[in-house]
């Protein structure tokens, strides 16, 4: 064992994942979860805004999922959950086409956001030593000689209690408020980069009247700038269950009615699957709508002075647009990056000292990649909603990407190796083929 207790604030997916990931090495892992999670079948909770929305766990993330909990396809069986090969059953349309299908031998499954955190509680729940701690909030952290050994905590409206740890781990998503702690504490500013594109999302389950013939699972229609701010996805979540969601740019007005929804989302289709999607109805007459998003990195790690025994992780360090699937992928490969590190940091010293900015480094560098990924396209949406004019690096990128889309379209191993990069499979590198390049320069 390399400590006692490890304490996560914040029993999310990132929050879940880590602690799956630790509990081999630590006597005791406490999760605090301000919330309650539900006993039943998956379900959205009031605290997770997002739960009701259309979200994708990308290839890497279902591999990395299973590799944290065994168990994880057969329990996505029985939930009758299909499925699929990446670029068979993951259908794009790009300016009214439609991506080649061919098999690529990547499994996916249609995971939302609810499936994903009940099947890590599922899994938290058979570990003796993770302890998981409902209705808890943290208040404050309490440091001694530059290191965080305790924080404030109360649970259910009780009075306020302090509990120990050998290393503290803030897994709170967008609403964690570690950076004006750490401001009251004489630590900081927290550095912000933000990119904020003006994007909403409306979701709403619709139903099929039958669903024969259905060989896919999910079905995306992307925006393209800059005449077409609207883009839609659609995933298959059960059995006549079609989970949909529109995303807008720009600030668009949201639609007012299940009717309007549907249509908007089924305009931006080609047929046949345009008219199948006109002939559903929706499961109820409410549509969540979702604003406010925005593309942030809090960069701890230019902070002047960082406490020890401190980490950070998943949207309380780094929150994307969901339009690219990224945020379950990457708090799941953040777990993993803690288990590598500790690993790593423990052969070399023996010891937790200095563990918690070594880990906050290695975390900034996988942000990287699907950072300037999610950036391309929202960077001259940004520029347009506050009326400023593109970067040339930004117009030349943008540029670059559309080449490499219209390449997809006519080459089966660049549309591969494109999906492969997008679903973090594989770095960008995975791209630079003489004929992928050939195709780049000049696209058929």
């Amino acid at each position: 064992m390399k400590g006692s207790r490890v304490l996560i604030l914040g029993g999310g997916i990132s929050g879940l994942s880590s602690a799956l990931v630790l509990s081999p090495h630590f006597e005791e892992v406490t999760v605090l979860e301000r919330g309650k999670y539900s006993a039943g079948s998956p379900a959205e909770r009031k605290n997770t805004p997002q739960d009701a929305h259309l979200h994708v766990l990308l290839a890497r993330g279902l591999e990395i999922l299973s590799s944290i909990i065994p168990e994880c396809s057969d329990w996505l069986d029985e939930l009758d959950l299909p499925r699929g090969d990446l670029t068979q059953h993951v259908r794009f349309s790009f300016g009214g086409r439609w991506l080649p299908r061919v098999d690529s031998g990547i499994p996916v499954r249609p995971c939302t956001r609810p499936i994903v955190e009940s099947l890590l509680v599922r899994a938290v729940r058979t570990k003796d030593n993770i302890i998981l701690r409902e209705d808890a909030r943290a208040h404050d952290l309490l440091i001694r000689r530059g290191a965080v050994r305790s924080i404030v905590l109360s649970e259910a409206g009780g009075a306020n209690q302090t509990i120990e740890a050998d290393w503290i781990i803030d897994a709170r998503g967008r609403s964690s408020q570690l950076s004006k702690w750490l401001e009251n504490h004489g630590y900081g500013p927290v550095e912000e980069e933000v990119v904020d594109a003006g994007v909403t999302y409306s979701s709403c389950i619709f139903v099929p009247e039958t669903e024969h013939d259905m060989d896919w699972i999910v079905m995306a229609s992307s925006p393209r700038f800059p005449d077409q701010p609207e883009g839609a996805g659609v995933m298959r979540i059960g059995e006549r269950k079609w989970l949909s969601a529109l995303v807008g740019y720009g600030g668009l007005p949201t639609p007012r009615s299940t009717e309007e929804l549907r249509d908007r989302i089924a305009r931006l289709y080609p047929a046949p699957f345009s008219e199948r999607l006109k002939e559903t109805k929706a499961e109820s007459d409410s549509i969540a709508h979702y604003g406010r998003i925005r593309n942030r990195r809090r960069l701890f790690t230019k902070m002047k002075d960082w406490p020890d025994r401190l980490s950070v992780i998943g949207d309380a360090a780094c929150t994307f647009n969901p339009r690219y699937g990224q945020g379950m992928t990457l708090a799941l490969i953040a777990a993993q990056t803690l288990g590598t590190v500790l690993e790593s940091h423990w052969a070399r010293t023996g010891s937790l000292d200095g563990l918690a900015h070594r880990f906050q480094s290695a975390l900034d560098r996988t942000f990287i990649i699907p950072w300037q990924m999610a950036l391309v396209e929202d960077r001259l949406w940004s520029h347009e909603a506050q009326q400023r004019t593109p970067t040339i690096p930004d117009k030349i990128l943008a540029t670059l990407s559309q080449r490499l889309l219209n390449a997809a379209f006519s080459d089966i191993g660049t549309y591969i190796r494109f999906m492969n990069v997008a679903h973090l499979l594989e770095p960008p590198t995975h791209l630079l083929t003489l004929r992928t390049l050939f195709k780049v320069a000049a696209p058929a």
